[in-house]
């Protein structure tokens, strides 16, 4: 399986260009929607959080995705969620001191658990990961969400904070 592009070339151009037409948008329309908030709610402290880490941090175990990432694909879904959460961390800053970044890769987040070494993310094929994964065979799109215990790791990631 490869994510990359046709030939699997890791951040083929065509790859690159779409993510980072993409990416471009993402932190000015956050700062309109978080300065929406605080017009709507001028009492509010304002909280957004990025993305925990998907598939496990570079020379962490990949346990069950080692089988279908290759290491491009490990490479591209790592730099994406940087990218992305940089997005999302600017439009924090740069919307006042009443928003929050919230980052749930920070040291001491419930989301940068393990157990025995392997990440519980959407990689874990424990029954404490935080993410539930699917990847369509047929089209190799790879979507991950966080189920109930990721939802709890995000309100105590949340609370943390207030």
């Amino acid at each position: 399986m490869c994510m990359m592009d046709r030939a699997c070339r890791p951040f083929a151009p065509v790859v690159n260009t779409t993510i980072s037409a993409l990416l471009y948008t993402v932190q000015p329309k956050l700062q309109l929607l978080l300065a929406d908030i605080a017009r709507r709610a001028p009492q509010a402290q304002i909280r957004i959080a990025g993305y925990p880490y998907v598939i496990a941090p570079a020379g962490q175990p990949l346990a069950q995705c080692a089988a279908f990432m290759t290491r491009a694909d490990q490479g591209l879904v790592r730099h994406l969620q940087a990218r992305l959460n940089g997005a999302i961390a600017g439009a924090a800053r740069l919307s006042g001191p009443r928003v929050k970044y919230v980052d749930p890769t920070a040291p001491g987040s419930p989301f940068m658990a393990t157990d025995n070494g392997v990440p519980r993310g959407g990689c874990s094929a424990n029954v404490n990961r935080w993410a539930t994964g699917y990847v369509d065979r047929n089209s190799g799109v790879m979507m991950w969400h966080p189920n109930i215990l990721g939802q709890r790791y995000y309100a105590e990631t949340f609370l943390k904070t207030l």
